[in-house]
């Protein structure tokens, strides 16, 4: 061999080297870099899930809260005595906690039978978050024995001086309780 060959043979070889080097450093970088996304979306994935726990475990305490909301209402509602049945109307004048709207008195019920019976519809009512758009025109309101008011219901909210409570009742049980109107809805 030549020394012309040999010097052309190390030139080859020494460029082969470097660019095999420069090869490896790129795809060494390039699977740091992969790795390093790899961890942070890791992370990113990490954080997600603990703010979904989170928002989730929020959510079980406002419902817990609000369904026990609930069951103290029952549980007052227990010492009704008199149920005022009033239906949606602009002229109406029965004095209502619901300022959105205005009733007349349809019936009042002061049978013991019927009271427990319309109660008890409310026995599975569950906390709802907000208030749906199912207003049915009709108001129910519970008294104690003096004749104070306990609470009342529209279809979607508990109301008390206090606060209104949203709330979800079975269509079966809304049913029965509608029943107790003899005019269907228009």
């Amino acid at each position: 061999m030549k020394i012309k060959q040999i010097v052309l043979l190390i030139l080859i070889l020494i460029g082969l080297g470097t660019t095999l080097i420069f090869t490896f450093n790129h795809f060494k970088k390039e699977e740091e870099k992969i790795l390093e996304n790899k961890a942070k979306n890791e992370q990113i994935e990490n954080e997600k899930k603990e703010e979904q726990q989170k928002k989730e475990l929020e959510e079980k305490k406002k419902k817990e809260a609000g369904q026990k909301e609930v069951k103290m209402l029952f549980e007052k509602l227990q010492t009704t005595k008199k149920i005022i049945l009033g239906i949606e109307d602009s002229l109406g004048t029965l004095e209502t906690l619901d300022n959105q709207h205005k009733y007349k008195e349809y019936q009042v019920v002061e049978e013991e039978e019927t009271i427990k019976e319309i109660v008890n519809l409310f026995a599975i009512a569950t906390w709802q978050e907000n208030k749906n758009d199912n207003h049915l025109g009709k108001i129910w309101q519970f008294f104690d024995s003096e004749n104070n008011l306990i609470v009342e219901y529209d279809g979607t909210t508990f109301y008390t001086k206090e606060k209104n409570i949203y709330v979800f009742i079975e269509t079966e049980n809304l049913k029965k309780l509608k029943s107790y109107f003899l005019t269907e809805e228009s």
